[in-house]
């Protein structure tokens, strides 16, 4: 089981606009959240998220790590055997 990330998520179980099961765990999950006024209106979304971890790698010198790109293979056209 998860907790809540958000209020907005915790709404939405609650009301069963995430479905009927969802509805059904909402106040299991509403026990195993550990404090519930304590969580934000809306959860970060994933690209703010993959975002400030990707800012988070760059070293103290502020040149950025990349790995190389790997080249694409050419594509071979199909054999049809008859």
């Amino acid at each position: 089981m998860s907790p809540f990330q958000s209020q907005a998520q915790m709404g939405a179980a609650f009301g069963g606009h995430l479905g009927s099961t969802m509805k059904v765990k909402a106040p299991t999950w509403a026990a195993h959240t550990p404090d519930i006024k304590g969580l934000p209106e809306r959860a970060a979304s994933h690209a703010m998220a993959t975002a400030q971890a990707a800012r988070s790698m760059v070293p103290a010198g502020g040149r950025e790590l990349r790995t190389p790109r790997t080249p694409r293979t050419p594509r071979t056209p199909r054999r049809y055997f008859s």
